[in-house]
């Protein structure tokens, strides 16, 4: 996985360097109301990098599925720092299973077909598969729950990529 950043400045003392801390994300609770938790002690502390200010990008090769937290952080040459977030899900190993006891049906057939054939005359037809489908590892290990809002003095989160920190809602289709 390559990741890179841009835009990072400091006109009283410049910046001295940058460093990324990547983080698995644990689980606070196994409930559905459950958060997933970002930092040491929690999933556990992957990798620790320190990058010089003439690069700007980085790379990390992932091992094991499941949820992360990249943390980039640009120090200045007084030691001050902001810290920037990046939530993602990394799964080499997705399986979708279809759940036996739930089907695939077209809503807008006939209930006399079983749901089975459009008898009347539409523009469209509709087909569901709500909860036929699930990943049972995304469901399990709460990977699509929300993630807990870093305590940092100052955080830059990534609130507009595909992951943010907020509960994904998972249609199992």
């Amino acid at each position: 996985m390559t990741f890179w950043w841009g835009g990072w400045s400091d006109d009283l003392s410049g910046i001295d360097y940058y460093k990324y801390d990547l983080y698995y994300l644990g689980v606070n609770r196994m409930n559905n109301d459950a958060f997933l938790v970002d930092g040491a002690g929690a999933g556990g502390y992957l990798v620790y990098q320190s990058v010089p200010i003439t690069e700007s990008s980085g790379s990390l090769h992932l091992n094991e599925s499941g949820m992360y937290s990249l943390h980039l952080l640009a120090f200045d040459k007084a030691g001050n720092y902001k810290l920037g977030r990046n939530i993602f899900l990394y799964d080499n190993q997705s399986k979708v299973e279809k759940q036996k006891k739930k089907t695939t049906y077209s809503s807008t057939a006939s209930k006399n077909t079983s749901y089975t054939w459009v008898t009347s005359n539409t523009n469209h037809v509709q087909v569901d598969w709500k909860d036929r489908f699930i990943n049972f590892r995304h469901k399990d290990k709460k990977w699509l729950n929300p993630v807990q809002t870093y305590t940092a003095n100052e955080i830059y989160e990534d609130l507009y990529g595909e992951r943010t920190n907020v509960r994904i809602n998972n249609v199992n289709g």
